[in-house]
């Protein structure tokens, strides 16, 4: 029998697999480079050698820098197909065109410079990040709409023009990574803003303006987006909490999340609009007509409603509002609808016929006064004011003050100027004469008006007494006499040897005590005696010394009352009526005797 051995074979086998991998470890691995292809200065059609400084027309995979200038360009002339791993830079004052019918383009990545433009009017797709500083046009060169399509996130930073001009047709954009608008100028027409993908942004400093919009993934907006019709998709927008959402049709879109605190939700139509009946935290309706509002929407924190628009309620609906605002003029809490209902705040400007209504929990109040102020007092002047310690939650429009002859005045009011909180004064003029006034501070906001609480004082008599003269004179009294003038009495004071040289004090009055018996009564300052007090003309002084001249002042006065507190009491007149007159000495007859 014949034997077959399979060690042997095998062996070289093995030895042969050796020698086989030994020979692939050593041999050179021809290496897959993307070259850098540069357009000429004059250009052409990117399909052409003579276009390229390399004069090889870039391959799918290659790296594109356009940078043809002045009035060359770069045309893309037939179907245009590179991989993600290809890229296009229009670097500064190059231009790139695609605006020939029957043309595709597809780019790796996109990048427009400062400067740079790129045209594009037939159908486009990028697939890895667009970053654009430059201009890109879009349009079409026939009757239908161009899709274009960027795979990977658009960047359009400070300087960049998105210009959809009109040109053939309006393009559908579909954007499947973030779309963050910084761009300098943005201006979109007709067509579609798509968003496909799931988890994306929309943000930038940029108002993202659009006509219509399709969201069939998730997007989160993070900026300002204007919708202006065709709002719908079976995906889902959320309103970040910086986000903005001018909607100006009724959304069709399966899901509007608008919950995040401090997001605004605005319905702006030129007509009818139904609100989603979502949470919002905050919900705007402006332009005009009427917004139907149905059961389930609900506003965390203010609703406003402005221009000739109406919040439509559904009937015997009561919708739950933190605050409430006309034309950003907050309104008070309560309840809020048209005379149909029963609300307590009533509004048919701002609410449609309807017995729906609004609770709104918290609302501005009356702006808060306190400490009432009056100072440099005259017959017919004084400075008036108070301190605003809140202006209620709302804006001030006006502060001021009032005076009359009564408590609480609510006439002669004069606004001060300023709008703001805190301690203020003005001067006011034309006051009563030697009257008691009373007066307050006030401050406006959209609720009404607030005061201060009430402050008194007398204004000085317009008249002084005058025409001091001394009658009766002896050694050891005088009669006083004076002519009134309009106050309510007179304090009249009394020196030996020298004039006057203190007033009495305003708002003092009943300390004062009068006596005729000079240096009897109070003294103010030194040597200063009140020696009568009334509505008198002339009055008895007593207790002189012969040879001996006295000095008079006659004060008017208006009120008889001490201050307290904010009510200030007596106003003299502190230009008194003054005289002086001396006693008659004393003789020493000589005693005859007979």
């Amino acid at each position: 029998m014949q034997t077959t051995s399979y060690a042997p074979l095998s062996t070289k086998l093995m030895a042969a697999f050796v020698i086989a991998t030994l020979a692939m470890a050593v041999l050179p691995v021809q290496e897959v480079r993307a070259d850098t292809h540069t357009s000429t200065a004059t250009g052409g059609n990117w399909g052409d050698t003579s276009t390229w400084v390399s004069g090889v027309v870039p391959a799918t995979s290659d790296t594109v820098i356009i940078a043809t200038t002045g009035g060359n360009s770069v045309q893309i002339a037939a179907t245009l197909t590179q991989t993600a791993g290809g890229s296009v830079t229009v670097n500064n004052g190059a231009t790139l065109n695609a605006t020939t019918a029957g043309v595709d383009v597809t780019f790796g990545a996109l990048t427009i410079n400062s400067g740079g433009t790129l045209t594009m009017r037939r159908p486009m797709t990028v697939l890895g990040a667009t970053n654009i500083t430059g201009t890109i046009n879009f349009g079409s060169t026939d009757g239908g709409a161009q899709l274009m399509s960027f795979n990977g996130n658009v960047t359009l930073n400070s300087g960049a023009d998105w210009n959809e001009t009109l040109v053939g047709a309006s393009a559908n954009l579909q954007f499947y990574g973030n779309l963050t608008n910084n761009a300098t100028t943005f201006t979109t027409q007709y067509g579609y803003f798509m968003f496909p993908g799931s988890g994306k942004t929309i943000s930038g400093a940029t108002p993202t303006s659009v006509f219509r919009m399709l969201v069939a993934g998730t997007v989160t907006n993070n900026g300002t987006v204007t919708v202006a019709n065709e709002f719908g998709g079976g995906g889902g927008l959320t309103n970040g909490a910086a986000g903005v959402l001018n909607i100006g049709s009724t959304p069709t879109i399966t899901t509007l999340t608008a919950s995040a605190v401090g997001n605004t939700v605005n319905y702006y139509a030129s007509g009818a609009q139904t609100v989603k009946a979502i949470a919002y935290s905050n919900l705007k309706l402006s332009g005009s007509g009427a917004k139907a509002i149905a059961n389930g929407t609900s506003v965390a924190a203010n609703m406003d409603i402005s221009g000739t628009a109406k919040a439509n309620i559904g009937a015997g609906l009561t919708i739950s509002v933190q605050s409430l605002s006309f034309g950003g003029v907050p309104q008070v809490a309560g309840t809020w609808g048209s005379t149909s209902s029963v609300a307590t705040h009533t509004s048919n400007t701002y609410f449609s016929a309807t017995t729906g209504m609004l609770n709104v929990a918290t609302g501005p109040e009356l702006p808060t006064l306190t400490s009432p102020t009056a100072t440099s007092i005259t017959d017919a002047t004084a400075t008036l004011g108070a301190n605003i310690t809140s202006n209620g939650g709302a804006t001030l429009t006006a502060r001021g003050t009032c005076w009359g002859t009564s408590a609480a005045p609510s006439g002669n009011c004069d606004v001060e100027g300023a709008i703001n909180a805190g301690v203020f004064t003005m001067a006011r003029t034309g006051l009563l004469p030697g009257t008691h006034l009373f007066y307050r501070g006030f401050a406006i906001n959209a609720v009404g008006t607030g005061y201060s609480p009430d402050g008194s004082f007398y204004t000085e008599p317009d008249t002084q007494a005058s025409a001091v003269d001394f009658t009766s004179v002896t050694a050891i009294d005088m009669i006083v006499n004076w002519t009134r003038g309009s106050g309510e009495g007179v304090i009249v004071l009394m020196k030996s040897g020298s004039a006057v040289d203190s007033n009495p004090a305003d708002g003092t009055y009943t300390s004062y005590a009068a006596d005729p018996a000079l240096g009897s009564g109070t003294q103010i300052g030194a040597g200063n005696f009140v020696v009568y007090k009334g509505v008198g003309t002339n009055a008895t002084v007593t207790g002189l010394s012969a040879g001996t001249t006295y000095y008079v002042a006659v004060y008017e006065y208006a009120g008889a009352a001490d201050t307290s507190g904010v009510d200030q009491g007596t106003n003299y007149v502190l230009t008194p009526a003054t005289g002086n007159q001396a006693t008659m000495h004393t003789v020493s007859l000589p005693l005859v005797l007979r």
